[in-house]
């Protein structure tokens, strides 16, 4: 098969995983993540992971293969399967819970700038949980996450410089950055944006604009 690259076939894979173009076929997105495997396409390796952890339509679930396949996949440093792995050591699906394995892998993939991971590490730093409570980690992790367009970072990331947590408070910065994540799609986000403009905290008061951040919100949630 010439496409150019082998990578085709677990994109196809993916196509019939989600039944974008094409009726959806687990058991043949299955035989084209394999077939990608045998070929030396890893990421199809994270792919089949994801079916097993999920067993979804007809797929048993397995969680040891799953994490078999992050495992795998991780090594030649697919980086959804880096932070995969972090999740399977987190909560010990398929492999030996460990916290500390788990943050390990979190923070590898963070190193490619994974945007869950950089959240994720934010908001373990941010709260101590199972590390030393870090208010400069865990800005710094919100910082990047955010510029990766994660929703989540970027509320917790106003949040911290809307209270003045760990850094000076700034809230203008804060402001924008809630309406932000409104504009990504969280809930949060948009519910806090229209506290600031029914207080005018960063922003001018505006009660118009306050309703609609608000009816935002409870659409999103």
């Amino acid at each position: 098969m010439d496409c150019g690259s082998i990578d085709c076939i677990s994109r196809l894979g993916c196509l019939y995983e989600s039944g974008r173009g094409v009726a959806k076929n687990l058991p043949k997105a299955m035989e084209l993540y394999e077939k990608a495997i045998g070929l030396g396409d890893l990421q199809g390796s994270d792919y089949l992971g994801n079916l097993y952890a999920d067993g979804d339509d007809g797929i048993p679930k397995d969680l040891n293969r799953a994490a078999k396949h992050y495992e795998r996949a991780a090594e030649a440093g697919i980086v959804d399967a880096i932070r995969n792995l972090g999740h399977c050591y987190e909560y010990g699906d398929g492999v030996p819970q460990s916290y500390e394995i788990s943050i390990q892998y979190y923070t590898q993939a963070a190193k490619y700038e994974d945007s869950w991971s950089l959240y994720y590490l934010g908001f373990t730093y941010r709260h101590g949980k199972r590390v030393q409570r870090d208010y400069a980690k865990a800005h710094e992790f919100f910082e990047r996450a955010a510029l990766r367009k994660h929703e989540e970072a970027t509320c917790s990331l106003a949040f911290m410089l809307d209270e003045g947590i760990g850094c000076t408070k700034d809230p203008v910065r804060a402001a924008k950055l809630y309406q932000q994540s409104a504009a990504l799609g969280f809930g949060l986000g948009a519910y806090n944006a229209g506290v600031i403009f029914q207080f005018g905290k960063g922003v001018a008061a505006n009660h118009h604009t306050a309703i609609e951040f608000y009816k935002k919100a409870a659409s999103l949630n």
